[in-house]
């Protein structure tokens, strides 16, 4: 069954997961990580995309981008993966593929899930037991949020509340939000409230709240699905 098309809104950030291929690293050496940030920035002016925050692991990447029109974020993320994918196969001699078939996203909405994508971008190194602090992971906007280093891709969020304010947001994520903004990823539904989720229900025609658990009802004749 092939899968929903993506909900893209122009003006939104929008949570952004690209793995590569079987979890293989995409990443293996500095000169990998600099090559892929010097191409997505050159994408990012291209497409006329805002980077709120982001992260470079060895096996994936994490975005939180803003899309200026509908098309920008699809061409710009198809863009950076296959000229990253090329620069590998050149560099290492391959020529298979490179990244997972599609990179997962969401549409995120309200001040609070913004910082949730933020703070689960920039954990992520923590996560991973990488290192003991976020802005020790040279690759991610990390140290830009929390030392005021220049970056090169981000711009500060809406609501950002400086370096110590931060830090301690960081120090105290909320588990439960984390785990919403995973589900909402892996099914493509807005990580957003109530009324932009209905809205959008209604702009598309697709149920976007998750379901129950389980087989689903069958419906009585008559009823609408």
């Amino acid at each position: 069954m092939p899968r929903a098309a993506r909900i893209i809104l122009e003006g939104y950030p929008h949570y952004i997961l690209q793995r590569g291929h079987d979890r293989r690293p995409v990443f293996h050496d500095v000169g990998d990580y600099l090559a892929f940030i010097g191409q997505l920035r050159r994408f990012r002016d291209q497409y006329r995309l805002a980077i709120w925050a982001w992260c470079l692991m060895p096996d994936h990447v994490h975005l939180l981008a803003v899309p200026r029109d509908g098309e920008g974020l699809a061409k710009g993320m198809g863009s950076v993966s296959l000229v990253h994918a090329q620069y590998l196969n050149r560099k290492y001699g391959g020529n298979g593929r490179i990244w997972h078939n599609r990179y997962f996203s969401c549409v995120v909405d309200g001040k609070e899930r913004v910082r949730t994508a933020v703070g689960h971008i920039e954990l992520n190194p923590v996560r991973a037991g990488k290192v003991r602090r976020p802005e020790e992971w040279p690759w991610s906007s990390a140290r830009f949020h929390l030392l005021g280093k220049r970056d090169p891709l981000a711009t500060a969020f809406p609501g950002y509340p400086g370096p110590e304010v931060w830090r301690d947001i960081l120090a105290a994520p909320n588990p439960d939000a984390a785990d919403a903004l995973r589900r909402a990823t892996r099914s493509g539904r807005p990580f957003a409230g109530e009324e932009l989720i209905a809205e959008l229900e209604r702009r598309t025609g697709r149920r976007l709240r998750p379901g129950r658990p389980g087989r689903p009802r069958k419906q009585k004749a008559g009823s609408c699905p």
